[in-house]
């Protein structure tokens, strides 16, 4: 059972992680809730689409490093837009 569209390059859909965020915002852990969207993997790295539940803000990263900062700052200042 597939549970997102995917194309032919392995992304889905912007439409169906629309649908999965809504979803997935009704889950919430105790620090902070992040869906993560690694749309690339190049330069053995992720780039990709980050979303704060709680607060619905959102922010792209370009490595796996820059995902940990962002979601560190979010945390501990309450942001996340770059």
């Amino acid at each position: 059972m597939r549970t997102h569209a995917v194309t032919r390059s392995g992304n889905i859909r912007t439409s169906d992680f629309e649908q999965k965020i809504e979803r997935l915002q009704k889950m919430r852990g105790n620090m902070g809730t992040f869906i993560i969207q690694v749309k690339f993997r190049q330069h053995a790295t992720w780039q990709g689409v980050v979303v704060w539940a709680e607060e619905n803000k959102r922010g792209k990263f370009q490595s796996a490093m820059e995902l940990i900062q962002l979601m560190d700052h979010a945390i501990n200042n309450g942001l996340l837009i770059k």
